[in-house]
Formats: C-alpha cells, sequence, structure tokens
C-alpha cells in the first residue's frame, strides 16, 4: 500500500503552491544571481532581476516578409522619408513643425511593420495611422517625460485617491493604506 507522500506527483510549476515553487527557484539560483546549469527547463518564477538574460531568452527570429509585403513596407517607408513637417495636434487643419530627429528615430522598421500589420498592410491607412501618432505624441508632449515629471502606478493611484477621499476599501484598495 501507497503512503500518501508516494502517491503525490512530482511537484510541477503547474501543481505546486507558491511557497514550493518559491524554494525551488531559489534552490536553483545561485547566490549572485545567476541561474544554475539546469538547462532542460526555465524557472517558472523568478523573483530577482536577471543580471544577464537566462539560456532560455531567446527572441525567435522575424519571418521574412513576402514579396508583396516587402514592396508594401518600402512603399510605406518612401512615404515617412517624404515628411519633412507634421502637424502639432489632431485637429484639422492644425500648424505643423518640421518632423525631428527624435519622431524619425521612433519610426523604425519594426514599428513600421506593426503599423502595416495593423492597417492589414494597407500603406495609406498605415501612413495615415502613423502621422496621426506623431501628431498625438506632439500633442501630449510624449517626448518631453521624464522619470522626474512622472510617477509610478503606486503613487498616481495614491494621489488619486487621497485626492478624491476615496481610500478605502469600498474602492477596490486596502482600508487605510493610503492614510
Amino acid at each position: 500500500m501507497a503512503t500518501a507522500a508516494e502517491a503525490q506527483p512530482a511537484p510541477t510549476s503547474a501543481n505546486m503552491d507558491e511557497k514550493t515553487l518559491s524554494d525551488t527557484m531559489q534552490a536553483t539560483t545561485l547566490a549572485d544571481g545567476q541561474s544554475s546549469n539546469n538547462t532542460t527547463t526555465p524557472p517558472a518564477i523568478v523573483q530577482k532581476p536577471f543580471l544577464h538574460p537566462t539560456s532560455f531568452s531567446k527572441p525567435s527570429p522575424s519571418p521574412a516578409l513576402t514579396p508583396d509585403q516587402a514592396n508594401k513596407y518600402n512603399g510605406l517607408l518612401s512615404k515617412v522619408l517624404a515628411w519633412t513637417t507634421i502637424p502639432n495636434t489632431l485637429a484639422r487643419n492644425s500648424p505643423t513643425a518640421p518632423i525631428t530627429d527624435t519622431e524619425r528615430q521612433w519610426l523604425t522598421r519594426e514599428c513600421l511593420l506593426r503599423y502595416l500589420r495593423a492597417a492589414k498592410w494597407s500603406v495609406p491607412d498605415a501612413a495615415s495611422r502613423l502621422l496621426g501618432t506623431l501628431s498625438w505624441r506632439r500633442e501630449y508632449g510624449i517626448s518631453n517625460f521624464t522619470p522626474d515629471t512622472t510617477m509610478s502606478d503606486d503613487e498616481s493611484w495614491e494621489a488619486k485617491y487621497k485626492e478624491r477621499g476615496k481610500a478605502n476599501s469600498a474602492f477596490g484598495i486596502h482600508a487605510g493604506a493610503y492614510d
């Protein structure tokens, strides 16, 4: 007759409770934060930042573009390269200003392909969406955001609920957490 300990399956990330999984993770992580030589199974939960990418952190290669997709990408690229000015706001007939180096740097190959995929490979739609996004970024001053001018999510929620006087459990946050 099997004992209770023998009848239970071996622990896996699917059937482990959080403490057991955490203990397993600590056992497979060296003191300096490097993962052990265990290359058969990636760790399920990591509770501290990696100093270097793990052996499992390999991005999949980008799929090659079909000839039609490459033509559409080249068409969008030529449109984007021809832009010299961009509207300052999303309003119709808004004043324009020259495109900045920061805005040009944002228009990477991956960005253009993302917009083409979102527009179902329609070059005019992708160009319109890109121009709209750049105008929106200008209107809201996205390039002016710095860590000094923004706050963390916790600070944002705290300020919002303190301002409204609603820091209680009825609004999904711990009662008294921001008193």
